[in-house]
């Protein structure tokens, strides 16, 4: 009787260990990633490409300042070619 009861007992504890195993919910990529320890090439030279970056910045602004220029001078012909018409065609009424 003792012996079956511990045959019992080490067919249960296997069936419930097998029971623990899951072969397909086991993933090569954990579902949570506390610190995944990459490391991005681009963190460590940033400071060696501002001058790079501000030098662009600044032509950006340039190119910007003067398209802005251009926009306004156009701006103001359009303004004055509307008003030339609106002089002639008061006169005419």
């Amino acid at each position: 009787m003792r012996m079956t009861h511990l045959l019992l007992s080490a067919v249960i504890a296997i069936t419930l260990a097998g029971c623990a195993y899951h072969p397909a919910r086991i993933e090569p990529v954990p579902g949570i990633i506390i610190d995944d320890d990459v490391w991005y090439g681009h963190d460590h030279d940033d400071w060696e490409h501002r001058k790079e970056w501000e030098k662009d910045r600044k032509e950006w602004e340039k190119d910007r300042r003067e398209w802005e220029k251009e926009q306004h001078k156009e701006w103001r012909e359009r303004q004055k070619e509307r008003r030339k018409w609106e002089k002639e065609r008061w006169k005419k009424n």
